[in-house]
């Protein structure tokens, strides 16, 4: 009993500590920000999912030392254009008040179904090929038809990913059309919202393919380092892909 109750204080009070250092930190990130003029949303959120890992990283296993040493790139890159997409948001929402209502949707929903198919590359190459070795040569993962149309399984999945992504945004139109009375679904605006989520998606997976074996040839892993830079890359894409969707129905529709 006195070694479960130990147990239990020991958890606690690592818990509570570790959620102290962390918080003190986002506290002082949140107010340097806004001393320098920077939105906190684009620094601390990146900060705040990765902060614990990267302390469990030092203490606890001297093998993933080197995601520690090397992984700061793709944070680094991520958090860039995050900041990117950030300010294409800010601008966008000056003409297009509607747009804060999809962004979310519209990001969230990509970097997932870019991250699926990430892992599926990066499981394939650890299983069959040596680190820094790939099945072919690395400029026919450049080819757009083989990331799509060719007959490979990983086409196949991104035939399949897309086509749930472009289904998953229709359902969601059809309960904005029957829940809610929005201005802004008219058929010009259903017509270019559908186009950019497809382009959103299938440039997402195509340098998804490309971007994986790129690190696979040079040892790096891509579970560590394509999925920040992919999901951060789909948030501008699918940032402006939207706003230009907005502009372009309001050019059919009229204001």
């Amino acid at each position: 009993m006195d070694t479960i109750l130990l147990l239990l204080l020991s958890v606690t009070f690592t818990a509570s500590f570790a959620s102290f250092i962390i918080s003190f930190i986002m506290v002082i990130t949140v107010i340097l920000t806004y001393k320098f003029g920077i939105n906190p949303d684009n620094i601390s959120v990146m900060i705040a999912s990765s902060l614990g890992d990267l302390i469990t990283f030092v203490v606890m296993n001297e093998n993933t030392l080197d995601v520690l040493k090397f992984g700061w790139f793709a944070l680094f890159a991520a958090m860039l254009i995050s900041n990117c997409a950030g300010i294409v948001f800010h601008r966008s929402i000056q003409s297009f008040p509607d747009i804060t209502s999809l962004q979310l949707v519209v990001n969230g929903a990509a970097g997932n179904l870019v991250g699926v198919q990430i892992s599926r590359l990066s499981t394939e190459l650890h299983r069959n090929a040596k680190t820094g070795e790939l099945p072919c040569s690395i400029l026919e993962y450049l080819i757009f038809t083989r990331a799509l149309l060719g007959e490979g399984k990983e086409a196949q999945a991104s035939r399949i990913l897309l086509i749930i992504g472009l289904c998953g945004h229709s359902l969601f139109i059809s309960l904005i059309l029957v829940y809610t009375s929005s201005s802004m679904l008219f058929l010009s605006f259903i017509v270019s919202y559908l186009v950019a989520i497809f382009l959103q998606i299938t440039l997402l997976l195509y340098f998804g393919q490309f971007t994986v074996h790129l690190l696979w040839k040079f040892k790096f892993d891509p579970d560590n380092y394509s999925i920040p830079l992919l999901t951060s890359f789909g948030d501008l894409l699918g940032t402006v892909f939207l706003a230009v969707a907005f502009k372009i129905a309001i050019q059919f529709h009229g204001p």
